[in-house]
């Protein structure tokens, strides 16, 4: 092979590797775009995401397959939930933590009562919104304080079902996500943790 025949090739490598990583770029932007709606919607999650993209310019790749799945389950149409009103596996949370975060919720338990406050979560405590509340093991919504948190009652109901339906995977889920535990809303630091989203202590209270 001649040096002009190298030398073409190289050029052709570059413009390739070039196009490619063009392509991967856009269509990165693309799913940050049909994310957005779903953070408008007042998605905590989403809101990160995006947040870090904009101020870093970089995701992890886990990072990536959350908007990816977020951004597609919000595209796909799908049926509301049924209200699934009794949550003792919810409530059983309580027995042992006063806080849980999860899927952009924040629940608070009053000090001496069996009463939980259900809160839209916020970067800040007083940023937090309130939803509704679990009392007696049973979720009541408050329909109007939902639609002012800028949420709807069926994504609600849906970040409650699936707590209900596994509350320790929910946990480890908002936590790989978030880098803090649900639970006690510590960061997570130690790389066992990180990698199962909750802290020892936690998990041995949660198992």
């Amino acid at each position: 092979m001649t040096y002009a025949e190298r030398k073409a090739r190289r050029a052709a490598n570059r413009s390739a590797h070039q196009a490619e990583a063009r392509t991967e770029i856009n269509e990165r932007d693309a799913a940050i775009e049909r994310l957005k709606p779903v953070a408008d919607g007042g998605n905590n999650f989403a809101q990160s995401l995006i947040g870090q993209y904009e101020r870093k310019g970089y995701l992890s790749d886990k990072q990536w397959h959350w908007v990816k799945k977020l951004a597609d389950e919000a595209k796909a149409p799908k049926a509301a939930p049924a209200p699934a009103t009794n949550t003792p596996n919810l409530a059983a949370i309580f027995d042992k933590f006063a806080g849980f975060a999860c899927g952009g919720l924040y629940f608070s338990k009053k000090n001496g009562a069996d009463l939980v406050w259900i809160l839209k979560d916020g970067d800040m405590h007083y940023d937090r919104m309130l939803l509704g509340k679990l009392e007696g093991g049973k979720v009541t919504l408050f329909g109007r304080k939902v639609e002012g948190a800028r949420m709807t009652t069926e994504e609600v109901w849906t970040i409650i079902a699936d707590i209900e339906r596994d509350p320790l995977a929910a946990a480890q889920a908002h936590g790989r996500l978030s880098g803090r535990c649900s639970c006690c809303s510590r960061e997570l630091t130690d790389p066992v943790s990180v990698e199962r989203g909750i802290g020892p202590v936690c998990l041995e209270k949660m198992s």
